[in-house]
């Protein structure tokens, strides 16, 4: 079985605090991100995170079954399962053009009908929209075979209920998340409590990531200087990609997850913002 690249758990924890956690799995092509967190005492109990790649004797759907079957804190027994999915397949429809049997249609136009994925949608309740999304129908079955009773969401529907403006920050100014993974980061764009875009960027440089939220602010009219760049994931204030970013935003700002739900201190070691997009989603299911 594959190490996970992040494997961090609270000491000295009850029993009973496990089983009445919540165990939530965010599931990505490439990776595996487990948190577990009891609502009841808004405690953070464990963050761990894998890296799952193809390789010449497994492919990644063989890595995760094996995860699934051999991982004893994926098989602990807990009060709740719940599954996110991050797959870049999504779209946001304003509720008043949503039509079910159109979704997989609306899937198609915006990213090719080659992938023949399983078309799910959901509500965005802090929004009048729908997210449509596509998922492999193999990953699907996989976790719902292992977790029966459990509840899926897709990643943009559940980071989406934390974009809302800020009452404390000026009133004047764009409010844009960004969200970094090892090759990808997301961004949430809003403007006077509306939201602009939800996507998903590859990249490579950090100019790439420039180039992507300056063609952003661009394309939706919003000038650098009107901008709040709230940043979270993988990254750090000493690394080349903070730099570029400093170039072009005047208010840079981290994204914390709230000190109040790590009592223990398991994420002092790590800067809060590291595990801030994956945590919080736990927070609000």
């Amino acid at each position: 079985m594959i190490r996970p690249s992040f494997d961090i758990t609270a000491l000295n924890i009850n029993p009973a605090e496990w089983e009445q956690s919540i165990m939530l799995l965010e599931v990505s092509a490439n990776f595996l991100g487990c948190v577990w967190y009891n609502q009841a005492k808004q405690k953070l109990l464990g963050v761990r995170h894998y890296n799952i790649e193809d390789t010449v004797d497994k492919n990644s759907m063989t890595i995760m079954e094996e995860l699934l079957r051999d991982d004893l804190m994926l098989n602990n027994r807990v009060a709740r399962v719940v599954m996110v999915y991050h797959y870049p397949d999504s779209t946001l429809v304003p509720e008043n053009y949503f039509q079910a049997d159109l979704n997989r249609s609306v899937l198609d136009l915006m990213f090719g009908d080659a992938e023949k994925g399983l078309v799910m949608s959901e509500k965005v309740d802090v929004l009048p929209v729908y997210n449509v999304y596509r998922i492999p129908p193999d990953i699907h079955r996989l976790f719902q075979q292992k977790f029966t009773s459990s509840s899926y969401w897709h990643y943009y529907t559940l980071q989406l209920s934390f974009f809302q403006v800020e009452k404390d920050s000026p009133a004047d100014l764009a409010r844009i998340r960004v969200m970094f993974y090892a090759d990808k980061f997301i961004v949430g764009a809003f403007r006077d409590g509306e939201l602009l875009i939800m996507q998903s960027f590859n990249y490579q440089t950090p100019e790439d990531v420039s180039y992507y939220l300056l063609t952003v602010l661009k394309a939706h009219e919003v000038r650098q200087e009107d901008v709040v760049l709230k940043i979270s994931g993988l990254i750090d204030e000493d690394s080349i990609l903070y730099t570029e970013l400093n170039k072009y935003f005047q208010y840079l700002v981290w994204d914390p997850l709230p000190a109040a739900i790590d009592p223990a201190g398991i994420l002092k070691q790590f800067p809060s913002h590291y595990f801030s997009p994956l945590v919080r989603m736990a927070l609000c299911v």
